[in-house]
């Protein structure tokens, strides 16, 4: 005896020879939730980007440092700088020569907190940022901004 084709079974189409395609009737579905997926990874990319590495202040660096300073990195391999602003007494040229700027990593034309010490070996008068060779890391050199400016704020208060 010969029955007759199931009507509800259809063979894949062409263009979907697995037999994937939603069978539902409902494809905005899956497109709605790969947008939403899209949508939750590009804001988790954006707060990373926006929270990841903000900067840390080294508090030993700070107090073994005769003068800290903010000043503006004009030749970084040739360690030129140009005084903004003082933050502790003692009394620093407009511009001025760091020896060791260029192994801190700094860049032309930003703004750096800079705790420094008098360069005792140098061929002119400069100065170099207080660095730990034994740390094994550059001398370290904090690009200005609001975190910066709030860490060392917080470090001048009586009773840190």
């Amino acid at each position: 005896m010969t029955s007759a084709p199931d009507s509800s079974f259809s063979p894949p189409a062409a263009n979907d020879p697995a037999g994937l395609r939603n069978e539902t009737g409902r494809p905005w579905l899956l497109a709605a939730a790969g947008i939403l997926a899209a949508l939750w990874i590009a804001a988790l990319a954006l707060l990373a980007a926006l929270t990841a590495n903000p900067p840390q202040l080294n508090l030993a660096q700070l107090a073994r440092a005769r003068f800290v300073v903010i000043a503006d990195a004009i030749d970084p391999p040739h360690g030129t700088c140009r005084l903004v602003e003082p933050l502790t007494p003692g009394s620093l040229p407009e511009r001025f020569i760091v020896s060791n700027l260029a192994r801190s990593g700094a860049r032309p034309g930003r703004r750096y907190l800079l705790p420094l010490q008098v360069d005792p070996i140098a061929a002119e008068p400069a100065f170099r940022i207080v660095h730990d060779p034994a740390s094994g890391l550059p001398p370290l050199a904090y690009e200005d901004g609001p975190d910066v400016r709030r860490q060392w704020a917080a470090w001048q208060q009586p009773g840190r």
